[in-house]
C-alpha cells in the first residue's frame, strides 16, 4: 500500500498491529473523499482473500474529519460501495464523516468529543493524516493549526495508538530549514515522552521515503512514480 519495496517496516507494523483484529478505530484527517481510508480498507481485505494476513473479525470504527461538504458525501459514498467486500472478509464497518476545520478550536473540539464517544471500547486506534502539506505548509496555516493538532494528539493517545502521517516526497515537506515533516519533528519533540516518533530504518533527517512504479488506472500500459514520505508515531499511555 505505502512500500512495496520494504523501505519502512515501521510502517506495516503499525498497520498489523492496530488491525489485526477486535475493536479498533481509525480517524482520517483531513479525509477529504476518503482516499487514505478507502486504500487502507481495500487493500487490508484483498490482503485477507488472499491469504496473507489473518482474517480475524475486525469490527472498525471510522471517523473522518473533512471542511468539505461535498468530499464528506464522496467519502460516504466510496465506503458504502465497498462495504459488501469488506463485510466478505469479515471486516464491519461503522462510519461517520463530520465536519473539521483544524484552524477553529470550537471545530476541533467537536471533533475530538465524537473520536471520544466513539472509540469508548476500542481496543486500538490509529490517526492517519494524509495530504496535508498544501494546507499546512504551502498557504501558511501551521501557526494556526499547531494548537488543534496539539488537542488532538493528546486526547488521541491510548494503550494502543499509533499516527501515521504520509505526505508526497516534495520539497516544501523535506525542507531542512522550515519544511513541514522539520516542523513537525520539532513539535513533536516538545511532546515527548507523551508523543514517541519511531524511526526505523529512516534516512538521516528521521524521516521514511518509499517510492514505486505504480500502474496508470485510466491509460493503459502507463506507469507513474509515486514517492512517499512517511513518519510515525506512537501515543501509548
Amino acid at each position: 500500500m505505502l512500500d512495496p519495496e520494504s523501505h519502512m517496516p515501521h510502517i506495516a507494523d503499525a498497520f498489523a498491529q492496530i488491525f489485526a483484529g477486535g475493536r479498533v478505530a481509525v480517524a482520517d484527517l483531513p479525509c477529504g473523499s476518503g482516499a487514505a481510508v478507502l486504500t487502507i480498507l481495500t487493500v487490508l481485505a484483498e490482503l485477507r482473500r488472499q491469504g496473507r494476513v489473518p482474517r480475524e473479525p475486525l469490527d472498525l470504527v471510522v471517523i473522518g474529519g473533512e471542511i468539505s461538504e461535498d468530499a464528506r458525501g464522496y467519502a460516504a459514498e466510496g465506503l458504502n460501495e465497498v462495504r459488501e467486500a469488506l463485510e466478505a472478509q469479515a471486516i464491519n464497518v461503522q462510519s461517520v464523516f463530520l465536519p473539521w476545520d483544524v484552524c477553529n478550536d470550537i471545530s476541533n473540539t467537536d471533533l475530538i468529543r465524537q473520536l471520544t464517544i466513539r472509540c469508548n471500547g476500542c481496543a486500538g486506534r490509529m490517526l492517519v493524516l494524509a495530504n496535508f502539506s498544501g494546507f499546512l505548509q504551502s498557504q501558511g496555516n501551521w501557526s494556526n493549526a499547531k494548537p488543534q493538532l496539539d488537542e488532538l494528539f493528546r486526547h488521541s493517545r491510548d494503550e494502543r495508538s499509533s499516527v501515521v502521517w504520509i505526505e508526497p516526497q516534495t520539497e516544501k515537506v523535506l525542507r531542512e530549514n522550515g519544511g513541514l515533516f522539520q516542523r513537525i519533528i520539532s513539535w513533536a519533540a516538545d511532546m515527548m515522552p507523551f508523543v514517541r516518533r519511531i524511526t526505523v530504518t529512516a534516512q538521516d533527517d528521521g524521516v521514511a521515503r518509499s517510492s514505486a512504479k505504480v500502474a496508470h488506472v485510466l491509460r493503459q500500459d502507463e506507469t507513474f512514480d509515486a514517492k512517499l514520505a512517511v513518519m510515525r508515531f506512537d501515543l501509548n499511555l
